[in-house]
């Protein structure tokens, strides 16, 4: 198992226990991504998500 898998695995099961994932919209155009290709589970971010979301969050970057 090679550093992605783990990392996919990892997020995969926060995000079954109950936690959230916000993914950065223009980070992900920048990285060369497309929006199907994230995540299941995972959020992509509107400035209206994040402006609610980041009032009381833990934030964990890879």
């Amino acid at each position: 198992m090679n550093h992605n898998d783990v990392v996919v695995e990892n997020v995969t099961n926060f995000i079954k226990d109950g936690g959230k994932v916000l993914v950065c919209g223009d980070c992900l155009k920048v990285a060369g991504f497309e929006p199907n290709e994230i995540i299941d589970g995972a959020i992509i971010g509107t400035a209206e998500i994040t402006s609610r979301i980041f009032t009381n969050v833990t934030v964990v970057t890879y």
